[in-house]
């Protein structure tokens, strides 16, 4: 008979460069909430530890960020204006430091008395910011720049008691995955081809994938080490084909709060009813959003249905 083994559920924040608004209400109260010690906040503060909460009690290794936090980024990047580089790069790092206080104080609070989990940040990756390079030489030398500011807004997120960073992408320069290689970064393409994800085991050999892109990941196997996975937004029976190629101990689940732009949801909502209707809350978060439930009762609702399906049937 097969026994159930729980897996350690990561989440990987949140993907799409915008945040659902909070209503009125929420915004009040969290504007109202004491602090223990006063560090600057906005609304970007607000997305962030509304992602803490909903992960509270769900996610093993929470994790905040994702997409919309390339704003923050770009104010904390000096050197370019209205998307174009301009100047030296340099780090302008209040922001992202504040951020850090913020979610660790909110982390301490939600915990009480037991030990708080390791903390991630999740952030798009340089070429994901979109930068158009006027000032420099070369690709390369641009690529050295302004992952070295990468490298100090990390270190500064760390120092304040971040454990990690992740890197998000839909594809990673080849120069960004040579200069930010390091122990406590991970690189994340969760719907990677062949040729993407064969990029990054070229730097780690630990992966985090749709179930989609299973296939993929075995036919590299061949040619790579691959110690660990992570399948992202995953049904329990996903795990399955795991078992053939990895250790139980070398399996994860994963999380990603998957939220469309405004112009991709425009896209999706012009296709037919048959391309969309087979869409599952573990894909499109959006799809639980209604007049009655708030973005914050959905994304807790979502981490909850994760936690439930995170596990495997092994022999």
């Amino acid at each position: 008979m097969k026994k159930r083994q729980n897996l350690i559920l990561q989440s990987f924040g949140a993907s799409g460069t915008k945040m659902p608004p909070p209503n009125a209400d929420e915004l009040a109260e969290w504007i109202r909430t004491p602090r223990p010690k006063k560090t600057d906040r906005d609304i970007t503060t607000y997305f962030l530890e509304r992602q803490l909460k909903a992960q509270a009690g769900c996610a093993d290794i929470p994790g905040c960020g994702g997409g919309f936090y390339g704003s923050r980024l770009l104010e904390s990047i000096g050197g370019h204006k209205e998307g174009y580089v301009n100047g030296e790069l340099h780090a302008v790092p209040d922001m992202v430091k504040a951020d850090a206080e913020s979610v660790k104080a909110l982390q301490k609070t939600l915990c009480g008395n037991t030990a708080a989990a390791p903390l991630n940040f999740v952030l798009p990756s340089p070429s994901a910011l979109r930068l158009n390079d006027v000032f420099y030489d070369d690709i390369g030398e641009y690529y050295s720049a302004i992952c070295e500011v990468y490298a100090k807004i990390m270190r500064e997120q760390r120092d304040l008691g971040v454990k990690s960073h992740i890197l998000i992408a839909d594809s990673f320069a080849h120069d960004e995955l040579e200069e930010l290689s390091r122990e406590r970064v991970f690189f994340c393409s969760p719907a990677a081809t062949s040729r993407q994800l064969s990029n990054i085991l070229e730097y780690q050999t630990a992966v985090a994938i749709i179930p989609s892109k299973l296939p993929v990941l075995f036919e590299l196997m061949n040619e790579y080490e691959v110690r660990d996975i992570c399948l992202i937004n995953a049904k329990p029976s996903d795990f399955d084909p795991c078992l053939e190629h990895f250790d139980p101990d070398g399996i994860k689940a994963g999380g990603i709060e998957f939220r469309q732009d405004a112009k991709t949801q425009t896209e999706r909502e012009s296709k037919p009813k048959r391309e969309t209707e087979n869409l599952t809350v573990n894909e499109n978060i959006t799809e639980n959003e209604t007049e009655t439930e708030s973005a914050a009762e959905s994304m807790t609702a979502f981490w909850k249905d994760l936690k439930e399906n995170s596990y495997l049937m092994r022999d």
